[in-house]
């Protein structure tokens, strides 16, 4: 069975719940006492993202992403849920605690929010499960609900993070107010360029990116296909790294089948999701009309390839 999810949340006023880590495309909030704590987040960095998911789209799908640095380790993931919360004004939330009406109110702006974004099926942890180790989850399937799959969806892989050779070049910018220097790398197939500050003394940045003296705030692929701007930086009370229970279910893969699969998708989607959820339950929902036929022949816009 499949099913198509349309989630929205009430605001966190109305929620009394702690932002936590979780994998991409999974609920954006839970209470602490659900899961294990890993770490403490001592900064949380905002970015803007804009990515394809296919070579042929003209306009690029925009994200709102997010970097936790904890004291031993990072997460980055889309964080949909929580900046859509943040930009609805502090006094609207403490009306609505106090006004049923209000409530519906913030709630609707909460779900107009989020509809402006399409959430990015990645979630990245440095230094986890071990120092000098990450952990890349990805959801190939995000956005449905399917039970009983045939084959699993949701999958992971670890891998040393990558040291990065980089070009440290002439030129500045500022960004979220502070002073930032730009430096160069092709790293698994895409030539970047970023700004990153000295005055944030993190050698961390957006998805994979690291390694520079200070915190990368931006980061352009020369193609056009990716980028990531920090539009905000908070030290947050009470936010937590957290083993989201639903990553018990994630699936250990390589690179290369990993790879594989994201490219079939996009060329291939019969095939792809046949082998999700069966030719037969395949058929079955494109006949009922509540799923648009695939376009095919398309080239998967992968933001890294393992083959180069």
């Amino acid at each position: 069975m499949l099913l198509f999810v349309v989630s929205f949340h009430l605001p966190l006023s109305a929620q009394k719940m702690v932002p936590v880590g979780h994998p991409r495309g999974f609920g954006g909030m839970i209470s602490r006492n659900m899961m294990e704590v890993i770490d403490s987040v001592v900064l949380r960095v905002q970015y803007h993202t804009f990515y394809r998911d296919s070579k042929e789209d003209v306009n690029r799908q925009e994200c709102v992403e997010a970097l936790y640095i904890g004291q031993k380790m990072s997460e980055y993931r889309e964080n949909v849920f929580q900046y859509s919360d943040l930009v609805i004004p502090q006094e609207l939330h403490e009306a609505a605690k106090r006004s049923k009406d209000t409530l519906n109110m913030v709630s609707a702006m909460l779900i107009t929010e989020q509809r402006k974004y399409k959430i990015t099926p990645y979630t990245i942890r440095k230094n986890y499960p071990a120092q000098g180790q990450q952990t890349d989850y990805e959801n190939l399937c995000l956005g449905w609900m399917i039970q009983k799959p045939k084959m699993n969806f949701k999958l992971f892989f670890q891998e040393p993070i990558a040291q990065i050779e980089w070009e440290l070049v002439d030129g500045d910018s500022t960004i979220v107010g502070y002073v930032c220097q730009k430096a160069t790398t092709t790293f698994r197939g895409r030539r970047w360029t970023v700004w990153y500050s000295p005055d944030l003394p993190y050698q961390d940045g957006p998805w994979k990116l690291c390694g520079l003296p200070g915190l990368i705030l931006k980061a352009d692929d020369a193609a056009g296909d990716f980028s990531f701007e920090a539009v905000g930086l908070t030290k947050p009370k009470d936010e937590y790294i957290g083993k989201h229970p639903d990553l018990d279910g994630y699936t250990k893969i390589t690179t290369q089948r990993l790879q594989e699969l994201m490219v079939l998708k996009y060329k291939n989607p019969d095939a792809f999701y046949s082998m999700v959820l069966g030719a037969e339950q395949l058929r079955s929902i494109m006949e009922s009309g509540y799923v648009e036929k695939f376009a095919t022949n398309r080239t998967a816009c992968l933001i890294e390839r393992f083959d180069e």
